[in-house]
């Protein structure tokens, strides 16, 4: 049997026979996953969406009122499905279990305009407490995590950019990560001050737009735990980038399913 992905509109409505979708799902440390596509938001005004559902139980939330500052459900966005589109005049707040410790996030996304700094997703309070992933001028991407900073060079399109900490239970130490399409990771000891008191946000680092993102968001997960400790997840993950959207992993995951046969 060979299956015609084109013809799957709605990131929701993959091939069940692929099944990366439900191993996904019945992993004990996912927290959210977000997908943007017509049966996981919120419609807003116009074109925007009001918010991003989480397909969790945790059943966080990515929201903004303010129609004003709703991005666009752009369909076809990554091959046959959809993503939110930003242009430099929308973010979205987060509402969910705040990490207490260790934390992974991976986010699907896809740049603008490069010759300028745009943050992606994360808290900030002050430049030395922080955890925020940021596009940088030129072709580079950045995770900012209380006192380390990584960054790393990306391909042009969509990516795959994996990013977490590995906090100890006071959450005043550890060490900070930095993966893009499956790449070894980049690591730095952090003092772990992140972004003290301030929401998480999507699309800018503050809510006065400051550093506002150009570009596409089709998925975003977070899991519970360390980066160094979510080889499972972030293999199915990967997987699931490398076979739904065409997203190039390296190396490539070690449980390869195949789609064509």
């Amino acid at each position: 049997m060979t299956l015609d992905l084109t013809t799957v509109v709605d990131n929701v409505n993959l091939p069940t026979v692929l099944n990366l979708k439900d191993l996904i799902l019945a992993q004990p440390s996912l927290v959210e996953w977000f997908q943007a596509d017509a049966l996981s938001t919120t419609p807003g005004a116009d074109s925007g969406i009001e918010s991003l559902n989480s397909l969790t139980t945790a059943a966080g939330v990515l929201s903004q009122p303010d129609t004003e500052k709703q991005a666009a459900l752009v369909s076809s966005a990554i091959g046959a499905f959809s993503a939110l589109k930003f242009d430099k005049t929308d973010f979205y707040t987060w509402t969910g279990p705040n990490p207490a410790t260790a934390y992974t996030w991976a986010l699907v996304l896809k740049r603008g305009d490069p010759t300028e700094n745009q943050a992606v997703f994360g808290t900030r309070n002050t430049p030395g407490d922080q955890s925020h992933m940021r596009f940088r001028t030129g072709m580079n991407i950045s995770y900012y995590h209380g006192s380390a900073v990584l960054t790393q060079t990306t391909p042009d399109g969509w990516l795959l950019g994996v990013f977490g900490h590995d906090a100890n239970a006071a959450f005043t130490g550890g060490t900070a990560y930095l993966s893009v399409n499956g790449s070894p990771y980049l690591s730095e000891a952090t003092d772990n001050k992140a972004g003290t008191g301030e929401p998480y946000l999507l699309g800018a680092l503050s809510e006065t737009l400051s550093q506002p993102f150009d570009g596409e968001v089709s998925d975003i997960w977070m899991f519970d735990v360390a980066p160094l400790l979510a080889e499972k997840e972030l293999s199915l993950v990967k997987d699931y980038c490398e076979q739904v959207y065409g997203i190039p992993i390296e190396p490539l995951p070690r449980n390869k399913l195949a789609i064509g046969s």
